[in-house]
């Protein structure tokens, strides 16, 4: 709640500062919170359990909702102004600018159900969650923004577009964007090539990227369980139980020296395999019972177990108290490094012992390692399929193939970007910034949608040219806007008790930023580019 009121004030405060007007910044920023409203009661009406993942949606469900509400308030501003404030006008608003809004939605959904792929249900249940949230906040905005601008309308709201003495900051964003504009037009060539070589080299980086997950990252460095992980770190050598059950049976009735020589040997081959580590098994008590001048036997242990906490027992034996086993504890970071520890202390005890002793270490710590590479290689295809589906999409709608490149690379190159800085710095790819930059990159077509909707729109009329710098005009303000909105809205969460949220908060916001410059600048050069037929 409170991240979600600091982006609702953000939001608000931009709209004022954009429009110098505080009715039409209540007026977008209205639409917002009745759609924070919806998805909560949706989901308390249908029980969805408000976990870690989920909730985030909130919060993008608002940013969301900002971009949707600035984007028809902004543009039904100018509408009912040159309508001497007839209501009417506003179906004129949604009938140019509902199909863009609607494009946007489902691109953005379509992120969302890219997750089905993650390998990972909570992931899945994530995505359509996620998907259902953005189409109810599509619907809310076609049904309640109409609603909310009749009523303001009643109470007296009268918009101005940006003219002389209302909206300075409005009208020299303006001014910005055409310059913008005009330079992009006169190099849009070189612009185009850069943006291409750009994409090509950040690609490769990007595809140099390795996949990691550890328990740890949603661990709080503020907890007292990050306190209590470091204290065990230290005095354990790790945080990661290792466990490897052994194929010897300690039945009394069929133990023998053998199977007490087999215990000691994969003990000491566990110690020196990870020197400095904790390592646990029957041996260990088999060594006390030693050293407290007791008699070494398989039936001497019996009692000892029978006695011993269910959680030191079960550590080391199985439940029926038949099947020893070696732990080891091992420093978890990551999962390649737990794998790698995990095949380590195989081959040292397989080593060891007979080879008909080998086994397989296991553990939560392990499992968790196993399968969390595999669902953060997923998402990696996730996001691969959800910037193709995205652009397919937007392709079909304009009924162009050449509108599938114009919609593939301003946004692939945001997240190829950030892949490639992640690997400058030497970081892996997790589960949180494969996640981020998935959603981000179903957030950012809007942008695109919008740009080349109303670039299309007024080509119908103008030459290329004009018609970018009509384009730039109308939207470079409001997509500076709304990606503030949303980086801002977002901004909160970069100071939030879990490490997993602020990590998607901030790859979530540095893909944004990096889509809106590509918008402004890329974008423009491949529409010109590709439409331009001489003439100005």
């Amino acid at each position: 709640p409170l991240l979600l009121g600091g982006g609702l004030a953000i939001g608000f405060v931009l709209g004022v500062i954009l429009l110098g007007s505080i009715a039409d910044a209540a007026v977008i920023a209205l639409m917002p919170a009745l759609s924070i409203l919806w998805i909560y009661g949706v989901f308390g009406g249908f029980g969805v359990r408000m976990t870690v993942l989920v909730n985030n949606l909130p919060l993008l469900v608002l940013a969301l909702a900002f971009a949707t509400s600035m984007h028809l308030v902004y543009a039904a501003r100018r509408d009912l102004h040159a309508a001497a404030y007839d209501y009417r006008a506003v179906a004129g608003t949604m009938l140019r600018v509902g199909p863009a809004v609607v494009l946007s939605a489902l691109t953005t959904a379509i992120a969302f159900l890219s997750f089905q792929f993650s390998g990972s249900e909570e992931i899945a249940t994530f995505g359509l969650i996620g998907a259902a949230a953005v189409i109810g906040g599509l619907l809310t905005a076609l049904l309640a923004q109409p609603a909310i601008i009749w009523a303001a309308l009643k109470l007296g709201w009268r918009p101005v577009p940006p003219a002389p003495g209302t909206g300075r900051i409005a009208r020299s964003f303006e001014a910005a964007s055409v310059g913008l504009g005009r330079r992009i037009d006169r190099r849009r060539r070189p612009v185009a090539l850069a943006a291409a070589l750009l994409t090509v080299a950040a690609a490769a980086a990007f595809l140099q990227l390795r996949p990691s997950f550890s328990l740890l990252d949603d661990i709080p460095p503020q907890a007292e369980s990050a306190r209590l992980m470091e204290r065990v770190g230290r005095e354990f050598g790790g945080q990661s139980p290792l466990l490897l059950p052994l194929p010897i049976s300690l039945d009394p009735a069929s133990a023998d020296e053998t199977t007490l020589r087999d215990i000691r040997l994969a003990h000491a081959a566990a110690v020196d395999a990870f020197p400095g580590a904790y390592v646990l098994s029957p041996y260990s008590v088999l060594r006390w019972l030693s050293e407290s001048g007791r008699l070494i036997s398989a039936a001497a242990l019996d009692p000892v177990f029978a006695a011993a906490p269910e959680r030191f027992r079960n550590a080391i034996v199985s439940r029926d108290g038949r099947t020893p086993a070696v732990v080891v504890w091992a420093r978890d970071t990551g999962d390649s490094a737990l794998r790698e520890a995990a095949g380590t202390l195989e081959r040292a005890v397989g080593d060891a012992v007979r080879a008909d002793l080998r086994g397989q270490a296991t553990g939560l710590a392990v499992l968790a390692a196993e399968r969390s590479g595999g669902i953060v290689t997923n998402l990696s295809f996730s996001l691969t399929l959800a910037a193709v589906g995205s652009a397919a999409l937007v392709a079909l709608a304009f009924g162009s193939a050449g509108a599938f490149v114009l919609a593939l690379l301003p946004n692939l190159l945001p997240v190829l970007m950030v892949g490639a800085a992640l690997f400058l710095i030497g970081r892996p790819i997790e589960l949180a910034s494969a996640m981020a930059m998935t959603v981000a990159l179903g957030i950012a077509v809007d942008d695109t949608v919008h740009m080349m909707s109303s670039f299309q729109r007024h080509r119908t009329a103008l030459a290329p040219r004009a018609a970018l710098l009509r384009t730039m005009r109308e939207l470079g303000p409001v997509l500076v806007t709304t990606t503030l909105v949303l980086s801002l809205g977002l901004a909160p969460a970069l100071w939030s008790w879990s490490p997993g949220v602020a990590l998607f908060a901030a790859f979530a916001i540095a893909t944004l930023v990096i889509a809106l410059v590509a918008d402004l600048v890329v974008l423009p050069a491949l529409l010109t580019l590709r439409m331009r037929r001489g003439g100005d």
